[in-house]
C-alpha cells in the first residue's frame, strides 16, 4: 500500500493559510489593546474633570465673594475665590490645573493631562455684583490630543 504525502504546492499553500492566521490574530490583539489603553486614558481624565468640578463645588461653596482681581474671560487666568481662611486661587501653570490656598498647592491634573482651555466668566447680579462664575474647562491627555474632555457649568455664590 502506497503512503499519499503532502505535495510542496499544498504545504506551501497551508503555511500560508496559517501563516495569515496568524498575522490576523496579532493584528486584532494589537488593535484590541491600543484601545484599552484609549479607553484607561479617556477614563483617567473623566475622572479628573469630576474630581476637578467637586473641587470647583466645594470652593465656591465656602466662598464669601469671588476676588474682583480674577483674570475673567481669559484663557488660563486666575480665579480667586475670597474665603474666611484668605484666598482660594484656581489657576493653570505649565499647562496643568493648580488650586493655591493659603496653606497649600495642589495639583487638579496629573503629569499626563493637558489644560489646554480654562476660561471663566463673570456672573452680575441686578446689582452689579460678581454672583457667580461660569468655567468652561478642557483637558487633553498629553500623549494623543484626541483624547479630551471638556466641564462647562456655572456656578452660583
Amino acid at each position: 500500500m502506497r503512503k499519499k504525502a503532502m505535495t510542496l504546492i499544498e504545504t506551501t499553500v497551508y503555511l500560508a493559510l496559517f501563516g495569515v492566521a496568524f498575522l490576523l490574530i496579532v493584528e486584532f490583539g494589537l488593535r484590541m489593546s491600543e484601545y484599552q489603553r484609549l479607553s484607561l486614558n479617556r477614563t483617567e481624565i473623566q475622572k479628573a474633570v469630576i474630581v476637578i468640578n467637586q473641587e470647583f463645588l466645594s470652593s465656591i461653596d465656602t466662598a464669601n465673594s469671588i476676588d474682583a482681581t480674577s483674570e475673567f474671560d481669559t484663557n488660563k487666568g486666575n480665579l480667586i475665590l475670597n474665603t474666611d481662611s484668605g484666598n482660594v486661587t484656581f489657576g493653570v501653570s505649565n499647562n496643568k490645573l493648580i488650586k493655591t490656598d493659603s496653606t497649600e498647592q495642589i495639583n487638579l491634573t496629573s503629569d499626563d493631562q493637558i489644560v489646554s482651555n480654562f476660561i471663566f466668566s463673570e456672573i452680575l447680579s441686578d446689582e452689579g455684583e460678581i454672583a457667580g462664575v461660569s468655567i468652561d474647562l478642557t483637558i487633553q491627555y498629553a500623549k494623543n490630543t484626541n483624547v479630551s474632555e471638556s466641564l462647562s457649568t456655572i456656578y452660583a455664590l
